[in-house]
């Protein structure tokens, strides 16, 4: 039900109907001083034009002859539309049917005692006549009444059916507006009580609404996806803490058993490191937490293929001692700009989780090249790999696919280096490598520049 009172459409539209009131109003004004202005100058050339015609008979045949125009004048204009008057030297009206005194020449508005009507005013054109003479041709202003009377009632007509059909589309508005708005307010109600797969209802239209509307259901979308994802992070931080803190309460009560055969020290080690698995976990979730949260980084330029040898020099002991080969092709001299640090852990969980995923004497490759406008940072194996089913959820947080269920790992590696990449302007590519798995991380030109 909509409250009139509080209803901010309706305030806009009777806002919007009074300021086209106002213009009406003064179109109007305008319109109406215009006509009547040229009303009065089309009755002052008649004026001039019948003392013209009056005149040019005083030229003919001298003052008798104007007095007896005037006179039948007079006779003729039964309707008295038209008032004539011929004054003496003396001010005496000789002819003519004005009962005034004699008026000054010129022409003007002027009153007159009317004897039937009473005060009455008229459009006078005076003029003077050679031997003293003054001839008056006069409008009564009835004319100009009866105009004006005329365009006020057209007027008030006009500004009725104005605001008739303003308050009528002001109502109108009101209630498209309160519908249309109604129904994306009820399905917010029903996001906010739990309902997030609710979408607001877009037509076919494609108008303001409808665009409002989409961009509504696609921050709703986005909201879902991040629910769902929350409570996937839930249920699998839960699932994975459950392990080590269930290892690390028996190596405690081990410990306890053990203080009465002396291997303390040895039980205390091992809950010392499921504590460290524990850390490591909240220390991984933090930082693709702080990643991802659009936090400032440092930002600078550096040399990455230096950073892809330094670590490869850094791990090529490792995957020799577990029985695999490390090698790096590294194109020299590729400058970028961002976090040297974040392209370091991203490197490094590459290739840790090419070393976990891979079978003893697996070939692990780094390389680092660009193309495209783009800087590519490559870790492959010949493993395995990951099908390309399994390859968007691979990036998703805890997200262990079966063939890793038997390795170390809370599945927060990729989605890490997806993360660093994309705050990097990029993408992270998981991709055959025939055997095994390539994984690319794409960095775009911005900020990029070749040679030392």
């Amino acid at each position: 039900m909509i409250r009139w009172h509080k209803s901010a459409t309706l305030r806009m539209a009777l806002a919007y109907t009074a300021c086209l009131t106002l213009g009406v109003m003064g179109l109007w004004g305008g319109a109406f001083w215009t006509m009547r202005h040229a009303f009065q100058q089309q009755l002052d050339v008649d004026l001039d034009d019948e003392a013209d015609r009056l005149l040019a008979e005083f030229r003919k045949g001298s003052t008798p002859a104007l007095v007896g125009a005037v006179g039948s004048r007079v006779r003729l204009n039964t309707s008295d539309e038209l008032i004539y008057a011929l004054y003496d030297r003396k001010g005496e009206e000789i002819a003519g049917n004005l009962p005034h005194p004699r008026p000054r020449p010129g022409k003007y508005t002027m009153q007159f005692e009317d004897r039937d009507e009473g005060l009455d005013t008229i459009r006078v054109v005076a003029r003077d006549v050679p031997g003293g003479l003054l001839l008056l041709v006069a409008a009564d202003s009835e004319r100009m009444d009866r105009i004006d009377r005329r365009m006020e009632t057209s007027f008030v007509g006009a500004l009725l059916g104005v605001l008739a059909l303003g308050l009528l589309g002001a109502f109108l508005f009101a209630r498209l507006l309160h519908d249309k708005l109604g129904r994306i307010a009820l399905q917010a109600y029903a996001v906010a009580d739990g309902a997030v797969s609710a979408r607001m209802p877009v037509s076919d239209r494609g108008d303001e609404f409808d665009h409002l509307a989409a961009s509504l259901n696609h921050m709703l979308a986005r909201i879902e996806a991040l629910i769902a994802n929350l409570r996937l992070v839930s249920g699998a931080l839960a699932h994975d803490l459950r392990t080590p803190l269930t290892r690390l309460r028996q190596r405690i009560e081990d410990a306890a058993d053990a203080c009465q055969e002396g291997r303390v020290q040895d039980e205390l080690d091992r809950a010392t490191r499921e504590v460290e698995d524990v850390l490591g976990l909240f220390g991984a979730i933090l930082q693709l937490s702080e990643v991802e949260g659009g936090g400032a980084l440092q930002m600078q330029p550096f040399d990455v293929a230096e950073l892809a040898d330094r670590v490869a020099e850094t791990y090529e002991p490792a995957f020799a001692e577990d029985g695999r080969r490390l090698g790096w092709l590294v194109e020299p001299g590729m400058n970028i700009v961002g976090s040297s640090s974040l392209i370091a852990q991203s490197l490094s969980n590459l290739l840790e989780n090419a070393s976990r995923h891979t079978p003893v004497g697996s070939e692990v490759e780094i390389t680092l090249a660009s193309g495209n406008g783009e800087v590519l940072l490559s870790v492959r194996d010949n493993g395995a790999g990951i099908d390309s089913a399994d390859r968007a959820r691979a990036l998703e947080r805890f997200v262990r696919l079966d063939a890793a269920r038997s390795t170390p790992g809370f599945g927060l590696g990729l989605p890490l280096v997806d993360a660093v990449a994309r705050r990097h302007g990029g993408w992270l590519e998981l991709a055959d490598a025939r055997p095994g798995l390539r994984a690319t991380m794409h960095l775009p030109c911005r900020g990029v520049s070749n040679g030392a």
